[in-house]
């Protein structure tokens, strides 16, 4: 992340830690902090006795004291070493919850690309879906018989789609339209053989509901025929007729 030309300023923290203290000593810290904000771990500083002199702009002796002083009163953190090691706590603090934010902003823009992502897909899968189960109630009705395969279109769609997200709903994406076409061509299949039962043919297909009820009612599990059209029904189904 890059650093920012300008930072949080507290007055009224600066000017309470401050109180009390001499005034050479809190401008030598507006030098120290200076160079806190562009160091590359912001907030922290290294740097030997000589250097911190020429950063504040005074002798080595006044250098020490001052950072003494500053260590003394709990006005920064102070490592001793070969280097001496100023941190701003405040700083550090600021810079960490810069950091938080621009995190999250992060996830939460990486989150929304994800989920327009997955609506994208869900669209096309959906767009895709849609037209295979148009394409099966198409044929659907093709095979049903025609004085009544186009009553009530609007249920037909309604209830056909609910048996096939019923049929598929515990079954894995990749095996779904595979579940869905089996299912088709069972009713399908039973459409067929049911249109050539004595119970559908006579009186000119009077008996035979609409479509849309045939499916609502799931009649292609449970549609009555006579013995006698039981061995029709058994011819139909064993030669697999698709249509």
């Amino acid at each position: 992340m890059s650093k920012l030309t300008w930072s949080k300023w507290f007055w009224d923290a600066h000017s309470k830690s401050w109180r009390g203290h001499p005034l050479w000593m809190e401008g030598a810290w507006m030098r120290v902090l200076e160079q806190l904000h562009s160091s590359k771990e912001t907030g922290v500083m290294s740097r030997p006795i000589n250097s911190w002199a020429m950063i504040i702009g005074c002798t080595e002796k006044e250098a020490d004291e001052f950072i003494k002083h500053i260590d003394k009163y709990d006005l920064a953190s102070v490592e001793f070493g070969d280097d001496i090691t100023i941190s701003s706590r405040r700083m550090i603090r600021n810079e960490e919850e810069r950091n938080g934010t621009a995190d999250r902003v992060r996830k939460h823009r990486a989150k929304k690309v994800e989920i327009k992502t997955e609506v994208k897909e869900k669209k096309a899968t959906n767009s895709k879906s849609s037209e295979r189960r148009s394409d099966m109630l198409k044929k659907l009705r093709e095979a049903y018989p025609q004085n009544r395969a186009h009553l009530q279109p609007s249920t037909q769609r309604e209830e056909f789609k609910k048996i096939m997200i019923e049929c598929s709903k515990n079954i894995a994406p990749n095996n779904k339209e595979v579940e869905e076409m089996a299912l088709f061509k069972k009713i399908q299949t039973r459409i067929m053989t049911m249109s050539d039962t004595s119970e559908w043919t006579k009186e000119d297909g009077k008996f035979v509901p609409g479509l849309g009820n045939f499916l609502k009612s799931r009649a292609w599990e449970t549609s009555h025929v006579i013995k006698a059209d039981v061995k029709k029904i058994k011819e139909h189904e064993t030669n697999n007729l698709w249509g």
